[in-house]
């Protein structure tokens, strides 16, 4: 898929998490599809962890995903006429 299609999650160089709307935060990145179930996948079998060389808890899961949550929910309201 095209990078624009894809959720951007940035571990900066301070070591926080966070989804990066812009795509242009520095830090290390990780792509994720917009489809939830791709992020449940990626947190069972610790692809996230692997893409962003960090050990992440249950706790920053939650925060990632409610975060993409609250993303995907402004760009269906973007789109509602």
């Amino acid at each position: 898929m095209p990078k624009r299609e894809l959720v951007r999650i940035v571990r900066t160089p301070q070591g926080t998490l966070h989804i990066d709307s812009t795509g242009k935060s520095p830090g290390r990145g990780a792509y994720r599809c917009r489809n939830v179930d791709c992020w449940q996948k990626a947190a069972r079998k610790g692809s996230l962890e692997r893409s962003l060389n960090a050990s992440l808890t249950p706790q920053d899961h939650d925060l990632l995903f409610s975060s993409y949550q609250e993303l995907m929910a402004e760009k269906t309201s973007e789109i509602k006429i």
